[in-house]
């Protein structure tokens, strides 16, 4: 059963021959609150068969429960094709760039993926102003 790997907020991905992950956040410092920040979520799915149809949900709310991203489903599987073959079987990575985010209020924000409405994972990101330190 498909469920996800990892989740994570940084600063940045890349991908050449492999992931990198730049400035991994264990909190987000916008310079003031509220105030906007930009940042990408990636995260991993695996587990996954071919010939299946999978859905992922992706939300991010304030500590009050308010969406700070819209929600947003993506829909996939996986590729049969022989270009492929060389890639690791059962998993997929996806990176998500948001610009410019609102962050209204300081405190603890969630971030949370779900694969086929079962499985989710859920990343939980203190946000306070630049500077300030709890």
């Amino acid at each position: 059963m498909a469920k996800i790997g990892y989740l994570l907020l940084c600063e940045d991905v890349y991908k050449e021959k492999e992931l990198i992950i730049k400035k991994p956040y264990n909190t987000i410092a916008p310079i003031s609150i509220p105030g906007n920040f930009s940042f990408v979520m990636v995260f991993s799915v695996i587990e996954l068969e071919e010939k299946e149809d999978y859905s992922v949900e992706i939300k991010g709310q304030d500590p009050n429960g308010k969406n700070i991203i819209e929600p947003q489903n993506i829909d996939f599987s996986l590729p049969s094709d022989e270009r492929f073959k060389d890639r690791p079987i059962g998993s997929a990575s996806f990176n998500l760039t948001y610009t410019n985010t609102v962050f209204e209020v300081e405190g603890t924000y969630t971030f949370t993926v779900t694969v086929n409405g079962k499985n989710s994972k859920t990343a939980e990101i203190p946000v306070h102003p630049a500077g300030k330190y709890r």
